[in-house]
């Protein structure tokens, strides 16, 4: 039997960056790292359960804004699938709703 395509859902372009990052989701924070991000997501990797649907937010994603300049961002969003867990550790898909950029201090 042959297996169907599934559908492209995106809406934006993803660009791979591994980082890590600290997800608060259910007045947890769990330490994570991100396998990639775009304009209107993120997928990350955690070792805790994180629920589908739920509220999460997103600190210390490393970010290059249009002038070059290194920036962190937070971000808030909801937990939009939950991939079963592989080597530990669950794959989280996240639906970014807002997002803020904070320039890095320079030296």
């Amino acid at each position: 039997m042959g297996s169907t395509p599934q559908t492209e859902h995106r809406r934006s372009k993803r660009f791979p960056l591994e980082s890590s990052v600290t997800v608060e989701a259910g007045g947890v924070e769990h330490k994570c790292a991100t396998r990639d991000i775009s304009t209107g997501g993120a997928f990350f990797y955690c070792v805790a359960p994180i629920l589908q649907d739920s509220p999460i937010q997103l600190d210390s994603i490393a970010a290059r804004n249009y002038r070059r300049r290194t920036a962190t961002a937070c971000c808030h969003g909801r937990v939009a699938r939950v991939e079963e867990p592989t080597h530990g550790q669950c794959g989280v898909a996240v639906k970014i709703e807002r997002a803020t950029l904070s320039p890095l201090a320079t030296a």
